[in-house]
């Protein structure tokens, strides 16, 4: 009971986030998130590798909710400017390295609440960024899956415990792994 209590809105969350994720039109159809945009002064040494500059370019740059640069996360455009990309639950952060200039352009897409909720829905602590507030909402998280995994198991152990010739109980059980098997098959 206190595991649910404790956990209550994170649950009440995933399942809203998961209605609204039904609904909403897929990530292409979806209209495309204001932006602003800034310039940071920077100087660039010139004896960096791309990922070696991403990196400092994040450390200097102090972005809130994201984690250091990926791989994937790090190109060079059409005019060879180094550009990184960085998710967060508020929306993309994408840095344009211009040289040249001695600046940064720092882009910031604003997401809505939904895509915040939907980001972090999904926060665990094998993604989190390695800044505290990210952590806590990953732990959070964690601990409202643990929940819901034992609330799960302590209602079939009741059930069996107390009523296990109840139709209806039968009935949700039976049916609720046959859907979970058809999709898991489907996607599969």
């Amino acid at each position: 009971m206190y595991s649910g209590l404790f956990t209550f809105t994170a649950l009440i969350m995933y399942g809203l986030t998961g209605l609204i994720d039904v609904v909403r039109p897929p990530w292409q159809e979806r209209e495309k998130p204001p932006t602003t945009e800034e310039f940071v002064a920077f100087e660039a040494t010139t004896d960096l590798d791309d990922m070696a500059m991403a990196q400092l370019i994040y450390e200097t740059l102090d972005l809130p909710l994201t984690g250091p640069p990926k791989s994937y996360s790090v190109k060079r455009d059409e005019e060879s400017r180094l550009v990184i990309k960085l998710y967060t639950p508020n929306g993309f952060r994408t840095m344009t390295l211009l040289e040249d200039e001695g600046k940064i352009l720092v882009v910031r897409s604003h997401a809505g609440w939904e895509s915040f909720f939907s980001g972090r829905h999904g926060a665990l602590l094998k993604y989190a960024a390695p800044r505290f507030v990210t952590r806590a909402w990953a732990y959070y998280n964690e601990a409202g899956l643990w929940s819901l995994g034992f609330m799960s198991l302590s209602g079939v152990a009741l059930w069996l415990g107390t009523r296990p010739r109840y139709r209806w109980a039968q009935a949700a059980f039976l049916s609720g792994n046959a859907v979970f098997l058809t999709l898991y098959w489907l996607i599969r």
